[in-house]
């Protein structure tokens, strides 16, 4: 089994049913959708897998690329480059309800620690209180 494949499977058994669906294309895949599993994957580490999603689901975004590509050429983008308090808040909300649906306690509990170990080498503080784990 090639690493894409290993991180898939362990990807997805990590999923909420929702996830689970959206990845497995049970469920359509929204660019929100998108945007929220491949910035979880390249988080907790799954790199070749978060590669493989973008090879294979992003061309269904071409429309809403190109659409984002064309307003920021027509803008000023260089203060888009650093994230907002707004992103920094989104992500940690996307990350703990990912942590939140993990369907196995003993899993979740053992992400939860990987998770902090992330946040605390990021320097950053885990959100735990604020999202109520």
């Amino acid at each position: 089994m090639q690493k894409t494949d290993t991180e898939k499977q362990i990807f997805l058994q990590l999923c909420g049913e929702k996830d689970r669906m959206l990845l497995t294309e049970t469920e359509k895949m929204s660019l929100g959708d998108f945007d929220r599993l491949t910035y979880i994957t390249d988080f907790l580490g799954f790199t070749s897998y978060n590669l493989k999603l973008w090879n294979e689901v992003s061309p269904q975004f071409t429309e809403q690329f190109d659409c984002l590509m064309r307003l920021m050429e027509d803008c000023d983008v260089a203060e888009w480059t650093d994230e907002t308090e707004g992103e920094y808040h989104l992500h940690d909300m996307w990350l703990m309800d990912f942590l939140r649906n993990i369907p196995k306690e003993e899993i979740r509990e053992n992400l939860k620690e990987v998770m902090r170990r992330l946040y605390k080498e990021e320097g950053w503080e885990f959100p735990e209180q604020e999202y109520m784990l």
